[in-house]
């Protein structure tokens, strides 16, 4: 869980440090129309792989005046939808894809001419820890979904919601 957290920082760092500025950009233009503001939304959660960090953009903007109301919600919803998104890329087996980050992040790490160039191999560094972290935490809770004991305690749990919630607790940690 660690490295998983790691490199879901080192993308929001790299993507905001590299492109925070046509970020906020992008996010003040696209306050005009509600659509424009729901695609913003959800494009540049997208891209900071982070729904919080859109939220704190919108509400900067909203505090500082630069938003209204309407759009501001807009931006939320596209961002929990690309949110949403992120979450269904990420359950697809893209463990192959992991050296590839890792190696493209190292080999544009050491040859950076810029700190843009160092927080775009920051950004795939952290996307191919991302991707090894999640094939490392199914790959240590496959002996226990194919426990015989799990499964009987799943069978009688059914599908009641509070004991699963506990059930998924205990088996996290």
């Amino acid at each position: 869980m660690a490295l998983l957290l790691w490199g879901l920082n080192l993308v929001q760092s790299g993507i905001n440090h590299a492109f925070g500025t046509e970020l906020r950009r992008l996010i003040g233009q696209g306050m005009r129309h509600p659509l424009l503001a729901w695609l913003t939304g959800l494009g540049v959660t997208g891209l900071l792989q982070s729904s919080t960090a859109t939220a704190l953009i919108t509400v900067s903007f909203a505090r500082e005046g630069l938003m209204q109301t309407a759009p501001a919600l807009a931006v939320m919803l596209g961002a929990d939808v690309g949110t949403s998104l992120v979450v269904q890329v990420f359950a697809f087996d893209l463990r192959w894809l992991s050296p590839l980050f890792i190696l493209a992040g190292g080999i544009a790490y050491v040859s950076r001419r810029n700190s843009r160039q160092e927080n775009v191999s920051k950004t795939l560094l952290g996307l191919g820890l991302m991707l090894l972290a999640l094939h490392q935490v199914i790959s240590f809770a496959e002996p226990l979904l194919a426990s015989e004991s799990f499964q009987a305690i799943l069978a009688a749990i059914g599908d009641e919601p509070v004991p699963l919630l506990i059930l998924g607790v205990l088996a996290t940690w």
